[in-house]
């Protein structure tokens, strides 16, 4: 089973809390996402991400672990890029 981490917006954290992570329609693309990144052994890499979210957006910022099996269809690709 994959290990992603994915992150929010620390305001957003009541509402996860009670209904969990939902895919949010993008405009540009025309369907649902969710963003994740790859859980990896390295604590600076799997940070820095964060790190470099909270500078852009100054908000702060919260992660959360996203398990996900090996049979489920996922999209791979750069966040800004196609997947």
């Amino acid at each position: 089973m994959a290990q992603f981490i994915h992150l929010f917006d620390e305001r957003d954290l009541a509402s996860i809390r009670k209904v969990g992570i939902k895919a949010v329609k993008y405009p540009r693309v025309g369907e649902k996402r969710i963003y994740l990144f790859p859980q990896t052994e390295n604590f600076v890499v799997n940070h820095q991400w964060m790190r470099e979210l909270k500078r852009y957006n100054g908000a702060s910022m919260l992660a959360a672990r996203v398990r996900i099996p090996d049979a489920t269809m996922v999209s791979i690709g750069r966040f800004n890029q196609e997947h």
